[in-house]
């Protein structure tokens, strides 16, 4: 006798109802068969919700992670699965070898680590357990401190981005750093830094002001964490931040860079670092301390928002860190929301005491955050006009062949005086370059009538 399947008792009960209905079953049931141990039909190639519910199940007593929310919030992901990428599990802390931190973000540090097992692919019948690719792999682990307090935000957050989706980084479970009792994520190691993010293909690829304020947030946060224990990042740029889910983090950091007057990185004869981002009283051998480091701020906050290298036209040398010194800053246009440019302007001061500290430029950018949610705010319709604006603009940009954007040792001797731009010095880079006439300058913005854009003053 034939036995008649209710196709909709073997599906998870998330799925029935909305998504997964008897006449899709039936079309499944064409295309995959019936699982060949419980002959119950399959939702896809691989997968048997019947069979492989009871093998988690068979599972749960063999693991805690110490938190029941956490359990339950692991089991429960697990059972309603319908395929391989959907599935979270418990990541014992001692499976993970060779663990070396590479950044902090702003709820917590990034490892990069060996994971010994890797993430389940499918059940091996023969052996009777889960099969596994990427054994001893490379994979990232990203610290949530307070998850075990903020749990519900952290389950939005990761179902969100659990199997992948959106273009977003892909979760393989949850483990605990037994040191500090913190929870953390397990992701899939990808070496995107900042640059690659913000220009992944041609032409660039658009990012709504809410995800760039979120990205300025983010390190804002580190930055103001960093200072606040009394040490300075002393190298930041683009190239040594990177994203990991919908996070940012900050790399290349040390913690014995203490926040005084110390000039560890800059030398009475040169500085190491990339160009564009170093501030001109470093570039003149003086002190790279917190300062320095919100004018770094300042040019990442600009290559964020307008999506563009910063002087991507002109070559790196010397004549470049002139007009650095003499207040020469990457070009300010329409598409920069007025609010934001003006907290831009003041983290590139020529003058260190007049920018801002960390911590205020955080505060600012949340509260811009915060605002972009409310379609009444003044600051919302301020952002959405310079994003439509923005969409209708081209993202290929030539970059000059001696625009380099890797750290590297720097000796420009007897530079300028750092100050701001004005007529006077707007008169005295012209000499400079007047001098240079054998370099093409392609900087197109280089015009007399346009200095007030240029100098972003």
């Amino acid at each position: 006798m034939e036995v008649e399947f209710k196709h909709s008792d073997f599906i998870p009960a998330h799925t029935t109802s909305s998504s997964i209905d008897d006449s899709e079953l039936e079309q499944r049931l064409e295309l995959y068969g019936l699982c060949k141990e419980c002959q119950h039909p399959k939702l896809n190639e691989e997968w048997c919700s019947k069979c492989n519910n009871e093998r988690f199940e068979a599972r749960f007593d063999t693991w805690t992670s110490g938190n029941k929310d956490i359990d339950k919030f692991i089991s429960t992901v697990q059972l309603t699965a319908t395929n391989y990428s959907q599935i979270l599990e418990w990541i014992p802390w001692k499976r993970l070898m060779e663990i070396v931190h590479i950044g902090i973000g702003r709820f917590g540090s990034a490892y990069s680590v060996r994971w010994l097992d890797g993430y389940i692919t499918h059940w091996d019948n023969t052996k009777q357990e889960w099969g596994r690719s990427e054994s001893g792999k490379k994979f990232y682990v990203k610290v949530l401190q307070g998850l075990s307090t903020d749990f519900a935000n952290f389950v939005n957050e990761l179902l969100s981005h659990q199997n992948g989706k959106n273009g977003l980084i892909r979760c393989y479970g949850i483990t605990q750093d037994p040191a500090t009792k913190d929870y953390a994520l397990v992701i899939r190691c990808i070496e995107r830094d900042m640059k690659s993010y913000l220009y992944s293909s041609l032409p660039y690829p658009e990012y709504d002001w809410k995800t760039k304020l979120e990205i300025l947030a983010d390190i804002a946060s580190v930055l103001h964490r960093i200072h606040d224990a009394g040490f300075v990042h002393k190298n930041l740029h683009t190239g040594n931040l990177r994203r990991l889910m919908n996070s940012t983090i900050v790399t290349e950091i040390n913690l014995n860079s203490h926040g005084d007057d110390s000039p560890t990185l800059s030398h009475s004869d040169g500085v190491y670092g990339v160009l564009p981002y170093i501030a001109p009283e470093v570039l003149r051998g003086g002190p790279i301390n917190k300062a320095a480091d919100i004018y770094s701020l300042g040019v990442i906050m600009w290559e964020v928002a307008i999506q563009r290298p910063p002087f991507d036209l002109n070559a790196h040398d010397k004549l470049l860190a002139q007009r650095i010194c003499c207040g020469l800053r990457p070009h300010i246009n329409n598409s920069m929301p007025k609010s934001l440019a003006k907290l831009i302007k003041r983290c590139w001061d020529a003058n260190p005491l007049n920018r801002p500290e960390a911590e205020e430029v955080y505060i600012w950018v949340q509260w811009w955050l915060d605002l972009c949610n409310d379609s009444t705010s003044d600051i919302a319709a301020e952002f959405n006009i310079v994003d439509g604006e923005r969409k209708q603009k081209d993202g290929n940009f030539f970059t000059h062949p001696e625009a380099i954007y890797t750290k590297r040792f720097l000796d420009f001797p007897s530079l300028p005086e750092p100050e701001n731009f004005s007529p006077d010095t707007y008169h005295q880079m012209v000499s400079l370059y007047a001098r240079r006439q054998h370099i093409l300058d392609s900087d197109s913005h280089w015009s007399a009538n346009n200095n007030s854009d240029i100098f972003g003053k």
